[in-house]
């Protein structure tokens, strides 16, 4: 039997703060899916400091963090909620809060057919991307980090984001062979320029780099 708008915000009400109940719920997912999607929209539609208001954001913050435990998790309950704006609105959430693990972020970066999910903003997709990066390049041994996971194609990022990123991974000596030679062949004047200030770092005979008091000789 479906439940009425009447239930779902009686029991929407009822979990306000109450960890327990809302960890119990979370079996039902049918229920779950209905109360997720209702505090949703009262989030977007009900005036900010109203109890649906406050509750609607308790029971989406608690979701975020103790009950979306991996992306597989996140990608299940997205798909649970009819209404696209809503899911976007809940990835949008996902990936700002702090208290969600980069790793978890990082795995969703993966998620080929992220697009039929929902339709993610810009600023959210740069965001995902960043921070899979943020995530990828501290855990990467040396020279192992390839583009494909780095920045990945469906996420269709702007040419200045993944030379940023790429960048920004060279920087840190963790793309792999193939990586660099694309980073070098598609971004060249950044590569160079990244390379030269690389070698001038690690030179043992560069002077300057021993003495950086002494002025450069621009008259050679």
């Amino acid at each position: 039997m479906k439940n009425t708008s009447r239930d779902v915000q009686e029991t929407l009400l009822s979990l306000y703060r109450e960890h327990k109940a809302v960890n119990n719920l979370w079996h039902d997912k049918q229920f779950f899916s209905e109360i997720l999607t209702f505090a949703l929209s009262a989030q977007a539609n009900r005036p900010a400091g109203t109890e649906v208001n406050a509750c609607a954001n308790y029971f989406i913050s608690h979701t975020l963090v103790f009950l979306i435990d991996s992306s597989e998790t996140l990608i299940t309950l997205l798909k649970s909620i009819a209404q696209k704006p809503l899911r976007a609105t809940l990835i949008s959430q996902w990936i700002s809060n702090e208290l969600v693990a980069l790793s978890r972020i990082s795995d969703f970066a993966q998620y080929k057919d992220m697009s039929a999910l929902a339709k993610i903003s810009d600023t959210d997709t740069e965001m995902i991307a960043k921070l899979s990066a943020r995530h990828l390049i501290r855990q990467a041994e040396p020279n192992s980090l390839s583009l494909s996971n780095l920045t990945p194609a469906h996420l269709n990022l702007s040419r200045h984001l993944q030379e940023y990123l790429i960048s920004w991974a060279y920087e840190e000596e963790k793309l792999d062979e193939c990586a660099v030679n694309t980073f070098e062949r598609e971004h060249p004047k950044k590569y160079d320029m990244l390379k030269r200030i690389k070698t001038q770092k690690f030179d043992p005979l560069n002077k300057d780099n021993n003495n950086p008091q002494t002025p450069k000789n621009t008259h050679t």
